[in-house]
C-alpha cells in the first residue's frame, strides 16, 4: 500500500518535509484503522522529479507476522530470566500482550523489568496460575489471539495448553522444563531458555552466589512456626515470610513448590488445608523412633 504526494519546484525542501509529515499522518491513520493489536510497519520513501514538480511517495509495508500474547508465571520463574523470555517471544511475531502474574508483594524483581505488565493475583493457593489461565483463554476466545506464549515450568499448565490448542491456538511454551514435562509435551512448540543469564565477554565475572542451604532455610521455617500464635503457618504466609524476611523465593527452591520442599523434610508436615506444622520428636518408648505432630 502506498501514498503519493506531489509538491511544486518552488517550495523545494520545505515542501518536501511538509509532504513527508503528511505521509506519516496518513500512515498513522492506516495503522489505527487496520490493526486491532499493535502492528509494526516500516516505510520506504521515494523522491523524484516530473514535469509537474517533485513527487514524494511513501510506501507502507505492514508487518504480517502473527501477534503474540505473552503470559508469564512470575511465581514459578526467576525475574533474572525476563530478558530471555521476552527475546523468545519476540522471535515468534509481533508484540501483543506481555503480562506477568503473581502476588504483588513478591514481584519487585519482575516490576523492575519495565517492559512487562505486572498483574497482581493477590495471595492464595494457585491464585497466580488461575488468573493467568483465565486471561489466556480470554485473549484467545474474546481477543482473537492465535499465538500465545506461556512462560512457566509448572506441569499443571498442560491442561491450559491443550484447551487452547483445541480452539486452534498455536501454544508456545517458554522455560526450563525437561523433555518429559507434561506442560512441554502439551505445547505446539517449546523454547528452552538457560537457567542462568549469560554474561557478555566484556563484563567482569560475577561473584558466585552461595549454594542453597536447606538446613539454614529449614531452621528459619522452624523459627517462624515456633513464633506463630497457633504454632502453624499457611503455605502462602510462609512463602511471604521467607521472601520478606530472608529473601528466599519459590524460584530458588530445589523443589518446584514450598509444599514439595516441606514434604521432603521429616521436620515438617503439611495438612489438607495447606497448614505447615513442626513434627516434634519424643523419647522412644519401645526402642524405636517416634514422632509426634506439634
Amino acid at each position: 500500500m502506498g501514498f503519493s504526494i506531489r509538491v511544486g519546484h518552488a517550495k523545494g525542501h520545505v515542501a518536501a518535509r511538509a509532504a513527508l509529515s503528511k505521509a506519516e499522518n496518513l500512515q498513522e491513520g492506516y495503522e489505527q484503522a487496520s490493526c486491532v493489536a499493535p502492528r509494526a510497519c516500516h516505510r520506504s520513501v521515494k523522491i523524484g522529479w516530473q514535469e509537474t514538480g517533485m513527487k514524494l511517495e511513501t510506501v507502507i509495508h505492514p508487518d504480517t507476522r502473527p501477534c503474540v500474547a505473552l503470559f508469564i508465571d512470575g511465581e514459578n520463574l526467576s525475574p533474572d530470566l525476563a530478558d530471555q523470555i521476552v527475546a523468545a517471544a519476540t522471535g515468534l511475531g509481533r508484540r501483543g500482550l506481555r503480562r506477568v502474574y503473581g502476588d504483588a508483594t513478591r514481584m519487585s524483581g519482575w516490576r523492575a523489568q519495565g517492559s512487562l505488565q505486572v498483574i497482581d493475583s493477590a495471595q492464595g493457593k494457585n491464585a497466580a496460575d488461575m488468573l493467568l489461565a483465565i486471561e489466556a483463554m480470554e485473549a484467545a476466545l474474546l481477543g482473537g489471539a492465535r499465538t500465545i506464549a506461556i512462560a512457566s515450568r509448572d506441569r499443571d499448565f498442560s491442561h491450559l495448553a491443550r484447551k487452547l490448542s483445541d480452539h486452534g491456538v498455536h501454544v508456545v511454551g517458554i522455560g526450563t522444563a525437561g523433555p518429559d514435562c507434561p506442560f512441554r509435551k502439551a505445547c505446539s512448540d517449546y523454547r528452552n531458555i538457560a537457567k542462568s543469564v549469560a554474561v557478555p565477554a566484556c563484563a567482569p565475572a560475577p561473584v558466585a552466589s552461595p549454594a542453597f542451604d536447606e538446613a539454614k532455610v529449614a531452621k528459619w521455617i522452624e523459627t517462624a512456626i515456633g513464633q506463630s500464635s497457633g504454632k502453624c503457618l499457611s503455605l502462602s504466609g510462609l512463602g511471604k515470610f521467607m521472601l520478606d524476611r530472608h529473601g528466599v523465593s519459590k524460584a530458588q527452591l530445589p523443589a518446584a513448590t514450598w509444599k514439595t520442599f516441606l514434604k521432603g523434610n521429616p521436620r515438617f508436615t503439611v495438612d489438607a488445608g495447606d497448614m505447615v506444622r513442626l513434627v516434634k520428636k519424643k523419647p522412644p518408648q519401645d526402642g524405636g523412633p517416634f514422632f509426634d505432630i506439634g
